[in-house]
């Protein structure tokens, strides 16, 4: 999610000059509820219900950090960091919610002490992964192609196990380029971000994964913008839900192993505040699940400041 609305405010930085100004610096708020598991395994629970495990709502909200500087006229480095509030709709307790007593830590054996229980129907906030890369402008008009290279490595020792853990707390390189095009005398613009993750192993379980993202952007006036974008991941990893087995290091570590794959769609507007501040409001729907909680909306609003 937090990619998608970084990509959608991003729409008009690439068509920027990038001697105009030397950096810009965002800060997205998004709010999210997920709800029902979406999962192709061919038996167990995934096998009844067409696909859905029925599931409490998951309620995610967000705040990222993202710093962009231009080194050169081509060259430009970023940077970003994440902070995520997580809550899970049950309260951990059998019989009620078998889903979140299944991801306390404290019932494996032998029992994880050392792990902080997520899914009790309280907001867990954690710093998540840390954002460094850089991009080259190799061509600008009238098509524009920026290859570019991010990694991303945990922040801090933030819990992996459970509905409401920010984040799988693993190390990901991802290789890519925008390509992007500006119909020369129309008020439309096009593009499209395409990365492959290469994704730190667990258990020696290959994750690495396609990232797609593409937006149609339409210049409504010299202060607006209206956008229509999408974003998908599409990847390996292990079919879900695994057998529940309290003694099993995949149960453990199963939401690191699971593939997580999904389209999401989404409508947004920019509005150009100044010559330096850009306001930007997006809603998201996700429209094809696989093996991951379905997402029942999306609001992200994020105000980006060149300097």
């Amino acid at each position: 999610m937090l990619a998608l609305a970084g990509s959608s405010v991003r729409a008009q930085d690439v068509t920027r000059d990038p001697t105009e100004r030397r950096g810009e610096i965002d800060i997205t708020y998004q709010h999210s509820e997920e709800q029902d598991l979406y999962c192709t395994a061919p038996a167990g629970p995934c096998a009844t219900n067409g696909g859905v495990i029925p599931t409490h709502v998951v309620t995610t909200q967000s705040v990222d950090f993202n710093v962009r500087y231009a080194l050169k006229e081509r060259w430009t480095i970023e940077g970003g960091l994440p902070l995520i509030s997580r809550k899970w709709g049950g309260d951990g307790k059998l019989p009620e919610d078998p889903i979140g007593y299944n991801h306390d830590p404290r019932i494996f054996i032998p029992p994880h002490t050392e792990a902080t229980f997520t899914d009790d129907g309280h907001y867990h906030t954690y710093f998540q992964d840390w954002r460094v890369g850089g991009r080259y402008l190799l061509l600008r008009d009238p098509v524009i192609v920026e290859p570019y290279l991010m990694i991303g490595f945990p922040a801090t020792d933030y819990p992996f196990l459970g509905s409401a853990a920010p984040g799988e707390h693993v190390r990901r390189e991802e290789i890519g380029a925008t390509i992007a095009y500006r119909p020369p005398f129309l008020n439309w613009y096009f593009s499209v971000e395409i990365g492959y993750q290469y994704v730190e192993k667990t258990l020696d379980v290959n994750k690495d994964a396609t990232r797609v993202d593409a937006e149609i952007v339409y210049f409504a006036s010299p202060k607006i913008a209206v956008k229509l974008f999408a974003s998908s991941k599409n990847g390996h990893g292990i079919l879900s839900p695994p057998v529940v087995d309290f003694t099993s290091d995949v149960y453990y570590n199963h939401d690191r192993l699971i593939r997580h794959n999904y389209i999401d769609a989404g409508l947004g507007t920019d509005w150009t505040l100044s010559d330096r501040n850009r306001l930007n409001f997006s809603w998201i729907q996700m429209a094809h699940a696989e093996d991951i909680f379905h997402l029942r909306g999306a609001v992200s609003m994020s105000l980006s400041r060149g300097f």
